[in-house]
């Protein structure tokens, strides 16, 4: 079941790589106001169109984030994106 999200209740959104053993998955955790969590992956349709959406709709999502989580293979590389002011420090 699909989850729908307001990018407004968006608090935090945090990129990082699973280890699949023989290849490293690029992974978006995004955590809600509502404290909803879901995660998405590079192998997800429509992951493109949300990377997209979230560089025009989100502040501050750093351009490079990208290449520096994916630069070491089989490391996670955990990386915070984006957290909206107040939202504290927890995943």
């Amino acid at each position: 079941m699909p989850l729908y999200v307001r990018w407004s209740d968006v608090s935090k959104i945090a990129a990082f790589k699973r280890d699949d053993f023989t290849v490293d998955t690029l992974c978006l955790q995004v955590n809600t106001d509502l404290g909803h969590c879901a995660l998405i992956t590079e192998d997800m349709a429509g992951f493109i169109n949300f990377l997209q959406y979230m560089a025009a709709v989100l502040p501050g999502i750093p351009t490079d984030w990208r290449r520096k989580v994916i630069s070491t293979a089989f490391a996670e590389n955990y990386s915070i994106l984006f957290q909206k002011a107040g939202s504290g420090s927890t995943p």
